[in-house]
């Protein structure tokens, strides 16, 4: 039991480390990361997919493009939940 204890510890530790580098993108790509991420969430129990790798990838790509200057619509298109749905079921397929 106290090993769980310690992997749920570390594990949140984990995830506060990485929404404290989702809150460092400008405000804009913060907003479309959070509604993606809730899209994950919730399509997680019908579609397939690691919802971890999903939203490191997207953390990543989101990341490299703040550095370039882009909007994040020019990253994501006008279309927020059809990018959000192409990145899951692109994670299904590829995984």
């Amino acid at each position: 039991m106290g090993g769980k204890q310690m992997s749920v510890i570390s594990d949140k530790k984990a995830w506060l480390a990485f929404r404290k580098e989702v809150k460092a993108l400008p405000k804009d790509y913060v907003i479309v990361f959070d509604a993606i991420q809730n899209y994950a969430f919730k399509v997680a129990p019908y579609v397939p997919h690691d919802t971890g790798a999903v939203l490191t990838q997207l953390l990543e790509l989101f990341q490299t493009s703040a550095a370039e200057g882009l909007d994040v619509l020019a990253v994501c298109g006008d279309d927020v939940g059809k990018f959000a749905n192409d990145l899951i079921l692109n994670a299904r397929t590829s995984a």
